[in-house]
């Protein structure tokens, strides 16, 4: 009998050891990083912009981890992995291979550059990583049958058609409607897929497009594109330029007392065209995510978030990238698990409306057959007394837009 007891008793004691074993092996388990790869252009005229991405993703990720991680992964904590594809399409594989075979990552987060993730997705539909799409409309991205790409934000067509109702309104409004349209687009894919939108659209839309003025990028010299414009004598200018090329633009614009309505994307977003060009930027518009002048509360917190965490205006590049962080987490988080497969059948089957983590015209995600992000739409701002406000659609405006602008000499 006391053998018996003995022997009962070590058995308990091994049942003990192996829970303990068990327990300590998932707790090991929930505390292990779940590894996010984010592929940008760190270096090249578009890496101020992407420092701004990479801001609103880490501030996604932080918020996401201060509150508890995933949780149907026991806690698991999220862990960036950026690499850095310098504006390159080629470059854009490399580095999405890497990511995917030697760091491990369960997703790739990416790229701000059309041409660039039209690439880079190609490695990740090969290895089935889900790829979720931050910048970059180009519609070609999700027009392959790929399962594993996902876009957070419009794509070019969404793009037209917003800027194109924008402009409508707006104009209507002012009393001068906006007919004829002068496009002036960088000529990668990000510029000349957004400017076949606009060309497709505008008659539809009772617009004729009067110029079509492609240029290359870093392009120093606008004088004979706005001597085009002015030929032509177009009612607005819709433009998609690279920062270093919008800056430009609007001194040339300045310097040759061009001073039609001008509607930029791409560059516009980027605060230092803002910092460049100072009081000549008052007037421009730019299609928008967000600013911290809509009505969104989310897009109030969000600007404060960014400034008490990097000292930083929040922009509406830092605002899609902070939404497609969180679009990835729900994914983790309904698949509980970070096979490949899984998380993509989660991410294609998400529909989640105004969450909590809405900061901007983005409101929220559901995913048609292609990848498109079906909540997505745009914004208008105007930069008006030395900041972007909203002033499209009125449902989320603060402010009047100025659609009729001074001419240059009258501006102070």
């Amino acid at each position: 009998m006391k053998k018996r007891c003995y022997v009962h008793g070590l058995g308990l004691m091994a049942l003990t050891v192996m829970a303990i074993f068990l327990f300590s092996g998932t707790a090991l388990a929930a505390e292990k990083s779940i590894k996010v790869g984010l592929l940008l252009p760190l270096t090249g005229q578009a890496a101020p912009v992407a420092e701004y991405v990479k801001m609103g993703t880490e501030l996604a990720m932080a918020e996401i981890n201060d509150a508890g991680g995933i949780k149907s992964l026991g806690g698991a904590k999220l862990e960036l992995i950026v690499a850095d594809h310098q504006m390159k399409p080629e470059v854009g594989i490399a580095q999405a291979e890497r990511l995917i075979k030697d760091q491990k990552v369960v997703a790739i987060l990416g790229g701000y550059m059309s041409s660039v993730i039209y690439t880079s997705t190609q490695v990740a539909e090969k290895y089935m990583i889900p790829y979720v799409v931050q910048g970059g409309t180009a519609n070609n991205i999700c027009e392959r049958g790929f399962k594993y790409v996902f876009r957070a934000i419009p794509n070019s067509s969404r793009y037209a058609i917003d800027t194109m109702q924008a402009i409508m309104d707006i104009s209507k409004e002012a009393g001068n409607q906006a007919k004829k349209i002068g496009l002036l687009y960088e000529m990668t894919l990000y510029g000349k897929s957004a400017a076949e939108e606009i060309k497709k659209l505008a008659p539809k839309m009772g617009f004729e497009v009067v110029a079509d003025l492609p240029y290359p990028p870093s392009t120093t010299d606008f004088s004979l594109s706005i001597g085009k414009l002015k030929a032509a004598n177009v009612d607005v200018v819709v433009t998609y330029p690279y920062v270093t090329d919008a800056i430009t633009m609007v001194k040339s614009m300045k310097e040759l007392n061009y001073d039609k309505p001008v509607h930029g994307s791409g560059g516009f977003l980027d605060p230092s065209f803002t910092d460049a060009l100072g009081k000549m930027a008052e007037y421009s518009f730019h299609s928008a995510y967000m600013s911290r002048h809509m009505k969104l509360p989310g897009a109030v917190k969000f600007y404060d978030n960014m400034k008490k965490k990097f000292g930083k205006v929040a922009t509406s590049d830092a605002a899609y990238s902070y939404t497609a962080m969180y679009i990835l987490k729900e994914g983790l988080e309904k698949a509980g698990s970070t096979d490949g497969k899984k998380v993509r059948d989660a991410l294609a089957s998400l529909d989640i409306l105004n969450p909590r983590w809405e900061v901007c015209s983005i409101s929220g995600v559901k995913s048609d057959e292609k990848g498109e992000n079906l909540y997505a739409r745009m914004a208008t701002a105007q930069y008006l007394n030395g900041d972007w406000r909203i002033v499209w659609p009125k449902a989320t405006a603060v402010a009047k837009p100025i659609w009729n602008v001074p001419k240059w000499a009258d501006r102070k």
